[in-house]
């Protein structure tokens, strides 16, 4: 508590007569180590010479740390900043330096054990209105759910990968779910709207290998492995061999893999990827239960689906398809796998998933609704 003080009273220190914000974005991705490692960016319309971070948590002493990676889109200027060796289950504190409103920001690094829950939803594109409408429900959870610590985003963030008006936009509403001071990190999916464009890469501090750059990684969080894939790539060759290699490492290890990418296997509405002919016979061979999908722009749960047929004890269940304020599609609900007790629905949505010691709770939760749904992935035959 001493150091936190320390760290008030440093800021109070500056003054914030005249004070001018600055900033006009401020959000954090997690990749693959979201226990220990952020990436912490600040969007300005003023270029700043290295401009410096402060960062502290209870147990820390205040640490200055300047951007490792600045870029420029159009008429903005990237300050972004790779946190490393941060301590799980831990809320750090941070001021960006040029902020002369001294205002201090909080986020949480993903803990060792069980009490932490995600958010899973894609499609945020095209209909601004609607997105905020979301956005705003989404803070609404994360404020009634404190164990909430990301948003796992299935893609389709904007209508045009190429055009930042569009990501400006998305970003602007991004911040309108932060609960008070808090950053709520993303964890990015390439959809087909992103297409090739740089932007995503930029725009999330993506970089490092190869496999990460083309968007097909691992985040890592405890007990859960999320496989982000990326179907704008090549679904087999290179993708289909990682994937394997990594379904491979993680089975009979305890975990519970969940594979999320963007176009469906099991569509509520349009045909089915590539995903189906080269994913879903490796899902199957190495025993996952769940699936995260987006692109339909429906509500959709799958019926436990193995071998091509409904398989109620070790199926695999299929959710999608993208709600996350475009606009909706009427799904076609009379496909073989989403007959009970799959469905699908023309609705807005958002999902919450909290691991458990065998379980996976997956709870459909529904902007003016409520829970819609709720339901239980039992992992007590992989063990």
């Amino acid at each position: 508590m001493t150091k936190i003080l320390s760290f008030l009273i440093l800021f109070l220190s500056f003054g914030v007569e005249a004070a001018s914000q600055n900033y006009n974005h401020i959000y954090m991705t997690w990749l693959r180590s979201p226990q220990t490692r952020s990436i912490l960016t600040f969007t300005s319309k003023t270029l700043f010479n290295a401009p410096i971070l402060e960062l502290t948590s209870e147990a820390d002493e205040v640490q200055k740390i300047s951007p490792q990676n600045n870029h420029k889109i159009e008429d903005t200027y990237f300050y972004q900043y790779t946190l490393n060796h941060l301590t799980p289950g831990t809320t750090y504190q941070f001021r960006w330096h040029p902020d002369e409103t001294q205002k201090i920001f909080i986020f949480k690094t993903a803990p060792k054990g069980l009490d932490y829950k995600l958010l899973l939803g894609g499609d945020s594109r095209s209909y601004p209105k609607t997105r905020r409408k979301i956005n705003r429900y989404i803070k609404k959870l994360i404020s009634e759910d404190p164990e909430i610590v990301a948003l796992v985003h299935g893609g389709d963030f904007i209508g045009s990968g190429n055009n930042w008006r569009q990501w400006r936009s998305w970003l602007n509403d991004l911040m309108l779910m932060y609960p008070g001071n808090r950053i709520i990190p993303i964890v990015p999916t390439r959809g087909n709207h992103e297409k090739r464009s740089t932007y995503f890469n930029e725009i999330f501090g993506i970089r490092g290998d190869a496999n990460l750059l083309k968007n097909f990684y691992v985040s890592q969080f405890h007990q859960l492995r999320m496989i982000n894939l990326n179907t704008d790539y090549s679904a087999a060759g290179e993708q289909k061999l990682w994937l394997e290699s990594k379904l491979k490492e993680f089975q009979n290890k305890n975990l519970f893999v969940i594979p999320n990418y963007h176009r469906p296997a099991f569509p509520a509405v349009k045909s089915p990827s590539k995903a189906r002919q080269f994913w879903v016979p490796l899902f199957e061979k190495y025993g996952v239960r769940l699936v995260v999908e987006s692109d339909g722009h429906t509500l959709k749960r799958t019926a436990p689906i193995l071998n091509n047929k409904i398989n109620l004890k070790k199926g695999i269940t299929y959710i999608g398809e993208g709600g996350l304020g475009v606009k909706l599609r009427t799904p076609r609900a009379s496909r073989w796998y989403l007959t009970s007790p799959g469905y699908a629905y023309a609705r807005y949505h958002v999902f919450k998933l909290s691991p458990k010691a065998k379980q996976l709770d997956i709870k459909v939760l529904v902007p003016d609704e409520g829970e819609f749904d709720n339901f239980i992935i039992n992992y007590e035959e992989n063990s």
